[in-house]
C-alpha cells in the first residue's frame, strides 16, 4: 500500500496510472506518426500511400521479430528500466522523422519504432496488468485502452492543427518532445514488479473474490503449458481471431487519408474526423473493461462486431452523404480500436490460461505484429490501385463478425475442456 492524498492505495493503481501516463504520452505521439501525417508527407515527397504505410510495416516486422526476446527481459529484469528504454528509443526515432530527406528513411525509424515496442506497449502493457492485477484486469485494461484513445482525440487534433500552422515536420519533433515528458519520468521512478516492491498483486488476498469472467478459479492456478498449447487446435483458433482483430483495427487508421483523398476534405477536417473516431474508442476501451469483468468475452465481441459493423457501413455510404462520416467515425470508434487491446489478450488469457501467460502471449503478438505489418501496405493499395479505401473499410468488417463467430466458439470450448479436466 501506499499513501495518495491521506489514503492507502494499493500499489497496482500507481502502476496503472504509468500505464495510462505511457498512453498519453508515448504511445499516442508514436500513434499519430500516420493519420494526419499520410496527406502533406506523400504530397512533399511524391510517394504512393503504400510507400508510406511501409513505415508501419516494417516497426511491425521489428516488433514481431522481438516478443519472444521482450517476453523474457521483461520477466527477469528490472521492467521499468527496460520499458524506459525501449520508450526513450520510440521517441527517437519519432523525432528524426522531422529531418529526413525522403520516405526511404522513415524505414529506419520504422526498425527503431518497432524495437522499441516490442518492449514496451502490446507485449509489456498486458504483462503488466497481468502481474499486478488478479481482480478487475478487465477494467485496468479497459481503462488503460481508454486512455490510448483519449490520447489519439487530442494527437489528432494537435497535430492537425501544428501541420496546419508550423508543417508536418515540427509537427513531429512537438509531439516527440510532448510524449517524452509525459511517460519517461514515471516509467523510470514508478514502473516496477510486485517482486520488486516486494509485495501481493491487488486481489491476491483470500478475502477478494476473483473476475466474475474467471468463474470459481483464480486464474493463477490453471493454464496450459506452451508446448502443450502449442499442439491444441484451441490455440490456433484463438491466436487466429486475435490476427483479425490485428488486421480490422488497422482500418480507422485510413480515416483521416479517406476524409481528405476521397472526401476532399481539408487536413483539420479529417483530422476531426479522427477525433471523432478517438472519442468513440474512450467510450469502446471502458466499456470493454466493464462488459468483460461483468457478461464475459462473448458480450465483449458482440459489442466490437456490432459497432463496428454499423460504422464501417457508414463511411461506405458517406461518398455521396458526408454527414455519414461523422456517425461513421464515431461508431467505428465506439466498435474498433479497444478491441485489440482489450478482448484479444483476454481471451487468450482466460481460454488458455494465466500460468504460463507470458510465453504464449509472446508468440501470438508474434504473429499478430507479422499479419498488421503484411497488411498495411496491402491494405494501402486498395486506395493506390482502386481509388478507394472503401475496400479496406469492408472488410475490417467481415473480420469483426468473423472474430465474434470463432471467438465465441473458443471461449465455449475452453469452457468444456476445463470441466474435463483437460487442463495440463
Amino acid at each position: 500500500m501506499v499513501n495518495v492524498f491521506g489514503k492507502k492505495v494499493h500499489y497496482a493503481w500507481i502502476i496503472l496510472l504509468c500505464c495510462i501516463l505511457l498512453a498519453l504520452g508515448a504511445t499516442g505521439a508514436i500513434s499519430s506518426f500516420r493519420t494526419n501525417f499520410i496527406t502533406p508527407v506523400t504530397q512533399d515527397f511524391g510517394c504512393s500511400v503504400t510507400a508510406f504505410t511501409m513505415t508501419g510495416s516494417i516497426e511491425c516486422i521489428a516488433m514481431a521479430l522481438l516478443y519472444t526476446t521482450a517476453s523474457r527481459v521483461l520477466t527477469t529484469r528490472r521492467i521499468g528500466r527496460v520499458m524506459f528504454w525501449a520508450v526513450l528509443l520510440e521517441l527517437v526515432g519519432l523525432a528524426l522523422m522531422s529531418v529526413y530527406p525522403s520516405i526511404y528513411f522513415f524505414y529506419i525509424s520504422g526498425v527503431m519504432l518497432g524495437i522499441g515496442s516490442a518492449f514496451s506497449v502490446y507485449m509489456a502493457v498486458p504483462l503488466v496488468i497481468n502481474m499486478w492485477f488478479r481482480k478487475r484486469s478487465g477494467l485496468a485494461l479497459g481503462i488503460y485502452a481508454a486512455s490510448m484513445c483519449a490520447a489519439n482525440v487530442f494527437y489528432s487534433l494537435f497535430s492537425g492543427k501544428l501541420i496546419t500552422s508550423y508543417g508536418w515536420r515540427r509537427a513531429y519533433l512537438v509531439i516527440a518532445i510532448l510524449g517524452a515528458v509525459l511517460s519517461l519520468p514515471a516509467l523510470f521512478f514508478l514502473m516496477k514488479s510486485p517482486e520488486e516492491k516486494g509485495i501481493q498483486p491487488y486481489g491476491y488476498s483470500e478475502g477478494d473474490a476473483p473476475d466474475t469472467a474467471v468463474k470459481k478459479e483464480d486464474t493463477e492456478t490453471w493454464g496450459y503449458s506452451r508446448e502443450r498449447a502449442l499442439k491444441m487446435p484451441l490455440f490456433y483458433i484463438v491466436w487466429g481471431v486475435c490476427m483479425l482483430y490485428s488486421v480490422g483495427t488497422c482500418a480507422p487508421g485510413f480515416l483521416a487519408a479517406f476524409a481528405t483523398k476521397e472526401l476532399g476534405l481539408t487536413i483539420s477536417q479529417g483530422a476531426f474526423a479522427f477525433s471523432l473516431y478517438s472519442v468513440g474508442s474512450v467510450i469502446c476501451s471502458f466499456m470493454l473493461g466493464v462488459i468483460n469483468d461483468r457478461f464475459g468475452l462473448k458480450a465483449g465481441m458482440l459489442w466490437g462486431a456490432v459497432f463496428n459493423s454499423a460504422g464501417m457501413l457508414c463511411l461506405v455510404f458517406s461518398t455521396p452523404e458526408r454527414s455519414l462520416l461523422i456517425i461513421g467515425a464515431i461508431l467505428v470508434g465506439v466498435g474498433c480500436m479497444g478491441m485489440y487491446s482489450v478482448p484479444a489478450p483476454l481471451l487468450a488469457k482466460n481460454t488458455l490460461g494465466n500460468k504460463h501467460y507470458s510465453s504464449i502471449w509472446s508468440i501470438m503478438m508474434t504473429g499478430n505484429s507479422l499479419i498488421a505489418g503484411i497488411a498495411s501496405p496491402l491494405l494501402s493499395m486498395f486506395y493506390d490501385k482502386g481509388g478507394s479505401f472503401k475496400g479496406v473499410f469492408i472488410l475490417s468488417m467481415s473480420f469483426f463478425i468473423t472474430a465474434l463467430v470463432v471467438g465465441s466458439l473458443a471461449v465455449t470450448k475452453s469452457e468444456r475442456m476445463r470441466a474435463q479436466g483437460a487442463v495440463s
